[in-house]
């Protein structure tokens, strides 16, 4: 899901490159003065293999309303530093952005370096100035290459500087002078997504969450009151609803299904909501759209209610102990607890109630997995608070059953069905609104049943939407699979299909990053009639346990059936470095149960790998 806060200044502007090749320097020289930026940069990339003149033929710089490239000078020059080209300006081209925002003033500013050979450099100096709705700004460290050499020199901030390397890092030099703060490493390794090395520079006199609550609050403040239009369409959706819980439930619906998501980053005005009236009339948003519209409904009906700002999706976790807005991408709705009647089992965190109104499936009571295990700052001028959002697994879930018989050449014939409840529904509930019963059936079996019954002839897809608070659907099927049980009759054997969530062990041994993963519980159950006279399974449980989660396999069996159960249970989205031992505990826990056989065996039991 595209996020709807403006998220750019994250990137500080920076040039984006594909892997390949070798940054031997890279100097950046930051002036911080009040509300703006101003960055000098040089880079000097080695263009050792063909492959990396492929990758950097053409740089790339992103810009916007608010980021302002005031010089660039690039050359492509040999290795004593003689230059062989200089790309003039009029070269450069323009290329609009096909980012997250389909409303966007960002677009980026790409040189061509058509005449650059292999053995030869390519060498960027910019100045780039940025215009910023708050002083801070998050600047990533590492690159998708290895850089020989990086140095970062920061002044200003006008004795207000403060700075965070994110996450700590060996290898990385810093001096701090009055006003002045300069970073030097060498051979600083290339990114690897999620965990990257971050330098978070923050130089605003509104500091701590609070603050960040009171600044957000004064860009939104002048969205309220409630306008004529809002009161009378809250008035018409409440006027024949129970209570004010029914009310909230109405009316957050009706933002949700009436407002279509649509991705909106106009500058530094991608923070501040559009007017609701405005929202109301072209019938589309993004997230704080839609939820300052949802929070001018419930006022106009005498409930009170929040924005909250969150890290949503695949972004960095907040940082909870370093205040800057520019680690949130995610605008939703907090209520205080007092306002609505709650019930076992809500989105209730520390005394407020949370619903995204950019999600377009399930109840109030269904919080997207996107927006939990995760820090949300609740805007309540000084009163703002920054709130851990717990992780509400059980509602996310896979559950495939097989129940069927074996004849006895082996071939199974039953029926499957894969449940699908939560996040992992959703995409096929839009599709069943948009896309043909027949296509929807060729989908279904093909990326569903078939996925994971490879070589099986699946018979008529069917259907079952549950209209529950969290969205759920059934798929399932006739199933034909020959060969399922194999051996020879004294030693038969079969491995039954599982659900499989975790990467894999060897990824998760030796240092590591974080990772993030679809908390949740994943169950497979198999149960198979066999034939008369065959050799018995033998009933066995192995058990994986820890606080990441569990992991269970157990084996059932009776004279003529014999019942297969595999469940694993995600507590936790995001798992960070420390926990990586323990996500391995689990990892291998699957990928043992993944290829290990049940036996059929008489007299021998069924248990050996």
């Amino acid at each position: 899901m595209a996020r709807g806060l403006r998220v750019a200044l994250t990137l500080l502007a920076l040039a984006r490159s594909a892997d390949g090749a070798t940054m031997l320097e890279r100097t950046l020289d930051i002036t911080l003065a009040g509300d703006t930026i101003v960055q000098e940069a040089l880079v000097v990339v080695a263009l050792d293999e063909p492959g990396d003149l492929e990758l950097w033929r053409s740089y790339r710089i992103d810009l916007d309303d608010n980021v302002t490239l005031e010089s660039c000078t690039a050359e492509v020059v040999l290795a004593d530093g003689t230059v062989v080209e200089r790309v003039p300006r009029r070269s450069f081209e323009r290329e609009e952005s096909t980012g997250f925002g389909l409303y966007t003033s960002a677009w980026t500013q790409v040189i061509p370096f058509a005449k650059a050979r292999v053995g030869q450099r390519l060498r960027v100096a910019t100045t780039i100035r940025v215009e910023l709705p708050f002083r801070a700004v998050s600047l990533p460290l590492q690159q998708p290459v290895v850089q020989r050499r990086l140095e970062i020199t920061v002044r200003g901030g006008g004795g207000q500087l403060r700075w965070r390397v994110h996450p700590a890092a060996a290898g990385l030099d810093a001096i701090e002078s009055d006003d002045r703060l300069e970073l030097r490493a060498a051979n600083l390794s290339a990114a690897a997504g999620t965990g990257s090395l971050v330098l978070r520079l923050a130089w605003d006199p509104r500091v701590g969450w609070p603050g960040i609550g009171s600044w957000y609050g004064e860009l939104t403040a002048a969205r309220t009151p409630p306008s004529a239009v809002v009161r009378k369409l809250a008035g018409e959706l409440c006027a024949t609803t129970q209570g004010r819980r029914g009310c909230f439930e109405r009316l957050a619906d009706q933002v949700r299904r009436r407002v279509r998501y649509e991705a909106v980053a106009i500058g530094q005005g991608g923070w501040v909501p559009s007017p609701p009236d405005e929202v109301l009339a072209r019938g589309w948003g993004d997230c704080k759209d839609k939820s300052q519209l949802l929070v001018q409904l419930l006022a106009a009906q005498g409930i009170a209610s929040h924005l909250a700002l969150l890290a949503s999706g695949s972004a960095e976790p907040i940082d909870p102990t370093f205040a800057t807005p520019n680690q949130v991408n995610h605008c939703i709705v907090a209520v205080p607890v007092g306002e609505i009647e709650t019930r076992p089992g809500d989105p209730v965190v520390d005394g407020y109630f949370l619903l995204d109104p950019s999600v377009d499936r399930g109840g109030i009571e269904w919080l997207s997995p996107t927006d939990q295990g995760r820090h949300v700052l609740v805007v309540a001028g000084g009163g703002s608070r920054l709130l851990e959002v717990p992780e509400l697994f059980e509602h996310e879930q896979r559950r495939l059953t097989i129940d069927g018989a074996v004849d006895r050449q082996g071939d199974l014939h039953g029926r499957v069905e894969l449940r699908l409840k939560g996040a992992r529904a959703v995409p096929w509930l839009r599709a069943a609104d948009t896309v043909s019963p027949q296509q929807l059936e060729d989908e279904a079996r093909g990326k569903l049943l078939l996925a994971l019954l490879p070589g099986a002839v699946v018979g008529e897809v069917r259907w079952h939407v549950n209209e529950s608070p969290v969205p759920e659907l059934a798929v399932s099927a006739t199933v034909d699979l020959a060969g399922a049980v194999r051996g020879q009759p004294d030693r038969r054997w079969f491995r039954p299909p599982l659900l499989t969530a975790l990467p894999e062990p060897a990824a998760l041994v030796g240092p590591g990053q974080g990772v993030r993963l679809a908390a949740g519980v994943e169950r497979t159950s198999v149960r198979l009639e066999l034939p008369e006279g065959w050799c018995p399974a033998q009933s066995w449980e192995q058990r994986e346990d820890n606080e990441l989660g569990s992991y269970l396999v157990t084996v059932t069996a009776a004279a003529s059936t014999v019942e297969v159960a595999h469940e694993l249970a995600l507590r936790q989205s995001w798992v960070d470095a420390a926990r990586l031992p323990q996500l391995h505990e689990l990892a291998l826990a699957e990928r043992q149960a993944g290829l290990r056989r049940v036996r059929l065996r008489c007299g021998e039991g069924a248990t050996e790998p």
